[in-house]
């Protein structure tokens, strides 16, 4: 089953934990939205549609021309990204030792949160075998809208808004 991280948060009484998954809700532009599953091995399969069946009509007493739609199965990688705070011995003698954990934790989360969303989008595996491809790798060019300039306009969005599929 699957869970966002508003529903994780939820379970967790670790009040560290909570703060980490609520830096991660308010500083990921995509983290809070995404789904997280479970997964026990290191790498995950999932099929994707390559093509669909065709629909087709017919006379009364005839019957329909079997299609089928076809499948493609891709196996994904599964990636470790994260880090480690360490406090100085010093700040925990003269500091508040759960402040000083607290603050460097945030930031580690935050930067975590930051460099997610920006591997979400432009990660590349080729350059980088330790992180995942991101969108932009795995679009095709029949999935892309260029929006030939710098800035974004109100038709370009219209464009983009009538290519999605769906609602």
């Amino acid at each position: 089953m699957s869970m966002t991280l508003d529903q994780q948060k939820l379970l967790i009484q670790d009040t560290l934990k909570r703060g980490v998954i609520e830096t991660f809700q308010e500083e990921s532009q995509v983290l809070k939205f995404l789904p997280f599953l479970s997964i026990n091995s290191n790498s995950y399969v999932y099929n994707r549609e390559a093509s669909l069946p065709g629909a087709n009509f017919r006379n009364v007493n005839n019957s329909y021309t079997p299609a089928e739609g076809t499948v493609s199965n891709y196996t994904e990688t599964l990636k470790i990204v994260g880090n480690e705070t360490k406090i100085d011995r010093y700040l925990t003698k003269t500091q508040n030792t759960n402040d000083v954990k607290a603050l460097q934790t945030q930031m580690l989360t935050k930067s975590l949160a930051l460099d997610f969303d920006q591997k979400f989008f432009s990660g590349d595996n080729d350059s980088n075998s330790e992180e995942f491809d991101g969108l932009k790798n795995r679009l095709d060019s029949g999935q892309v809208i260029d929006g030939g300039g710098d800035e974004l306009t109100l038709s370009e969005v219209d464009k983009l808004i009538d290519s999605v599929k769906g609602q």
